[in-house]
């Protein structure tokens, strides 16, 4: 399944659940996958975004806010 996706696309993937197990949660989730294209800063979510105006700094502190950690 893996070889379907870029190199770029595991890496999100891989940054993705390293943000989870580092909030203690047991699974990816959304706000997971958004932290890591964000973090991303030549990906092309991260331009879209900034493209349309999105504090990108801000808007990881709100989503990590958010998360929070625990299960």
């Amino acid at each position: 399944m893996w070889e379907r996706f870029t190199d770029r696309a595991k890496s999100v993937i891989r940054n993705a659940k390293e943000e989870a197990v580092s909030r203690g949660h047991e699974y990816v989730r959304t706000e997971h996958l958004l932290i890591a294209l964000c973090k991303e800063r030549e990906g092309i979510a991260y331009k879209a975004l900034e493209n349309l105006g999105v504090d990108i700094d801000l808007l990881i502190q709100e989503l990590e806010r958010k998360c929070g950690s625990g299960p």
